[in-house]
């Protein structure tokens, strides 16, 4: 009897520790004022206290999908990860922020595995969905780590930054530590509508945050942003689903155009962002961390490849995988399916390792060495 009660306490204890943990940690974001609340609903998006897609979704995650997960993670999970730690190329940041580096005035790009890009784009330095912590979730023995044991760069190292874009505010796209990180070295970040409440709560000035609506746009004397549709949803907390915005982003400069798809379903979003404001040099396409369970929130390989046609891109880049395991896929499939099925067909393909430097104006001559396929078990 008096183990049991040991047994309660304990069990108690530790259930207070975590509520307390949860209602205390700044991790898990702001709750939207009255004000915001109020000034969302001039939003279409914004119904019923909560953001919505443009479409009725399946989000795929009832009781029946989640509970027969279980089998399909337990035959796949020594596939979801690489074997051995992933190689990254470095980064020399002196260089990089030189604005006399190679006399060259146009766009370049380092994929930063997952979803996070450095760009520099005509002078201007802009970060994408900045997620440099090793686990993508509130707390560090949450979650599988990065399949790779370093970054590109040391962040602590970046010099000033002219903008942040972020698409949402799942952890693996809006990431605390790297945000107060980030803070005080970042021109302007520019978010969709209610994230700037979480940026808040982590001390970035408010003067220092743009909230736009579906095809609001903000520029600078260097570039125009254009935040533009997906279908997906939003959350960091137990009950704040739909709480804030997201989005996808359409980045110009004077003679070049990115898309950047943040996650999303392949939807009819895609065609009407093509013919409003494509087309684009470069997309680059959500890919990775799909399953039939949840369809309508993660495009499939070959539906990124189609989502590319339909916003009249030149050239697609698959994003979302080399990272993080969030799917019970392998590892490498979103690269070697979207490279599979685009030798069938006349849009370029680019898969440039992490940390690899990558010129917009010389896409032709990237290479597609399939450079995850040497990634193997050591003998």
């Amino acid at each position: 009897m008096t183990f049991i009660w040991l047994l309660l306490k304990a069990v108690g204890f530790l259930c207070t520790a975590i509520i307390l943990w949860y209602l205390a940690s700044p991790v898990f974001g702001a709750k939207a004022s009255k004000a915001e609340l109020q000034k969302y609903a001039d939003s279409a998006q914004f119904q019923e206290q909560r953001f919505s897609n443009s479409r009725p979704i399946d989000m795929g995650f009832s009781f029946e999908a989640m509970s027969s997960l279980l089998g399909d993670y337990r035959s796949s999970r020594k596939l979801a990860r690489p074997p051995v730690p992933i190689p990254v190329q470095k980064v020399d940041l002196n260089h990089w922020f030189d604005p006399n580096s190679e006399g060259f005035a146009g766009t370049e790009f380092v994929w930063l595995g997952h979803s996070t890009f450095l760009l520099r784009m005509e002078q201007a330095h802009i970060l994408i969905d900045p997620m440099f912590s090793p686990v993508p979730s509130p707390a560090p023995f949450l979650g599988g780590k990065r399949f790779s044991e370093e970054l590109p760069f040391d962040p602590q190292n970046l010099p000033a930054v002219d903008l942040v874009l972020i698409s949402h505010d799942h952890y693996d796209h809006l990431d605390y530590h790297s945000i107060k990180l980030l803070s005080a070295k970042v021109k302007q970040f520019v978010v969709p509508l209610g994230i700037g409440g979480h940026l808040q709560r982590w001390g970035v000035p408010e003067e220092k945050i743009i909230e736009l609506d579906w095809w609001e746009e903000f520029s600078t004397a260097s570039v125009n942003l254009t935040l533009t549709p997906a279908q997906h949803f939003s959350g960091r907390a137990l009950a704040d689903r739909f709480h804030t915005l997201w989005g996808s982003w359409v980045i110009k400069a004077s003679k070049e155009a990115i898309f950047f798809s943040g996650d999303s379903g392949y939807a009819p979003h895609f065609k009407e962002i093509g013919e409003r404001l494509g087309p684009f040099d470069i997309a680059f396409m959500e890919a990775g961390q799909y399953n039939k369970r949840w369809p309508d929130v993660h495009m499939f390989p070959d539906q990124t490849l189609q989502a590319a046609k339909d916003i009249r891109a030149k050239a697609v880049m698959p994003i979302h995988w080399g990272a993080f395991s969030l799917a019970m896929h392998p590892w490498q499939e979103p690269a070697e399916l979207l490279k599979s099925n685009a030798e069938k067909d006349t849009i370029q393909v680019v898969i440039p390792e992490i940390g690899q430097r990558t010129r917009l104006d010389s896409l032709t001559v990237t290479t597609l060495d399939p450079w995850w396929t040497r990634i193997q078990e050591p003998k």
